[in-house]
């Protein structure tokens, strides 16, 4: 499930009621604590810092979710939607953010041997987490 599903977007992307969707949402909370607790980490150090940083040291600003509570602001028309967008970006940073730096550290150590045993693979581009790579 991914993370920051509400239980209207899961109700209508699965085609079940509300409650069935919210009641899936805590059932899945429940048993992944630690993704749960991830996810709710990444929400408390938003609102208290106004950004994220990735394990690499790198930051990601979110000026509408700072000082907003979303523990509390759980009425629907009391809710900052900009703020809530911003709280499932931080979740999504962390996750793309140090994927990033794994593929590319373990590209530079892989181009590092292909150098030194003079194996002619050229990488020719990257775009994400793909890679376009000549082999002779």
């Amino acid at each position: 499930m991914p993370y920051g599903t509400t239980e209207f977007g899961l109700s209508k992307a699965v085609g079940v009621s509300k409650e069935e969707a919210k009641q899936f949402i805590e059932d899945y909370r429940k048993g992944n604590p630690s993704v749960a607790n991830f996810i709710d980490t990444n929400k408390d150090t938003v609102m208290k810092k106004g950004y994220i940083e990735g394990s690499y040291g790198e930051r990601l600003y979110l000026k509408n979710a700072k000082g907003y509570n979303w523990r509390k602001n759980t009425n629907h028309r009391n809710k900052n939607w900009d703020a809530i967008a911003e709280y499932k970006k931080s979740t999504n940073f962390i996750i793309q953010s140090d994927n990033a730096f794994m593929l590319y550290y373990s590209l530079v150590n892989f181009f590092e041997e292909v150098e030194e045993k003079q194996l002619g693979i050229e990488l020719i581009a990257t775009i994400y987490d793909s890679m376009y790579i000549r082999v002779p």
